[in-house]
């Protein structure tokens, strides 16, 4: 709820589903406030490849694992801006992987951007992921401020959860 306040934005937490078929389930959501928002409902699914959940969601997995999903998956144009491209999608997991942040904008759905960060256990296990989402013509490109808000409340999140980062601090 935290986010929430802060950002004035949809938040959500979604957690991987599926085997081979995987996708994101959303499990829990805090709505914005604005009348303009966007409407999402707790046990929905959204791909992994086209999501900022989904794509944080795959960098758990290894480049391997990454490529065999997007085999299985097929990914499709949803809009104009949906990347289906494989080395695209890889390395824009690469980028989440190594930055903990995720982003997307107008690749779902036409007009909506969301950023998404790790939510880790205890065993440092990735548990699901935090998610902003938001009409894209309220988030530019260089939000830096909604990325670091996402990625501090997943890392407490995380703390909370008894995660501590490899020098044993906060996460």
């Amino acid at each position: 709820h935290e986010l929430n306040r802060e950002s004035g934005e949809t938040v959500l937490y979604a957690v991987l589903t599926g085997g081979d078929d995987a996708a994101m389930t959303y499990g829990d959501i805090v709505e914005t406030r604005h009348s303009v928002r966007v409407a999402v409902t707790v046990g929905e699914q959204r791909p992994l490849y086209c999501t900022a959940g989904g794509r944080m969601l795959l960098a758990d997995r290894s480049d391997e694992e990454v490529l065999d999903y997007l085999d299985l998956a097929l990914p499709q144009k949803l809009t104009g801006k949906t990347e289906i491209d494989r080395n695209r999608l890889l390395a824009a997991v690469r980028e989440a992987r190594e930055s903990e942040v995720a982003r997307v904008s107008d690749e779902l759905i036409e007009g909506v951007s969301a950023i998404a960060s790790p939510v880790r256990d205890a065993s440092g296990a990735m548990r699901g992921v935090l998610i902003v989402s938001t009409p894209t013509n309220r988030i530019s490109d260089g939000d830096d401020r909604l990325v670091a808000m996402t990625r501090e409340a997943a890392r407490k999140i995380s703390y909370n959860l008894g995660y501590r980062d490899r020098s044993g601090g906060r996460a």
